[in-house]
């Protein structure tokens, strides 16, 4: 089954890198600036963004970017663990499965 099609089913969530750029974009317009990269790639050339990045020490670091540094960044052994919680911070993700993150826009 594609991504795309488990995509809709209740509490399914990406779990490979692959994963989460067919999941977004399935979802044109309705996600916000995102990147996904390797630490060798450097920091996004530009701010506001949200990061899922593999580390060269083999963790994945999942954080928003702003003013020159990734804030609130949280470290994972795993991709799927790092996939699961990158699209769980999205803003307007509807995710029955994970909670949002609390630092999330305002979010409490």
């Amino acid at each position: 089954m594609k991504p795309t099609e488990r995509s809709s089913e209740a509490g399914w969530l990406p779990t490979t890198v692959e994963e989460v750029r067919v999941w977004l974009r399935s979802r044109p317009g309705r996600i916000p600036n995102v990147v996904i990269g390797t630490e060798a790639d450097g920091k996004p050339g530009r701010d506001n963004v949200f990061t899922l990045t593999h580390l060269d020490d083999g963790r994945w670091r999942v954080a928003y970017f702003e003013r020159g540094s990734f804030d609130d960044a949280r470290y994972f052994a795993s991709e799927a663990d790092a996939c699961r919680d990158f699209v769980g911070m999205l803003p307007g993700v509807d995710n029955p499965s994970e909670g949002r993150r609390a630092w999330d826009h305002g979010s409490s």
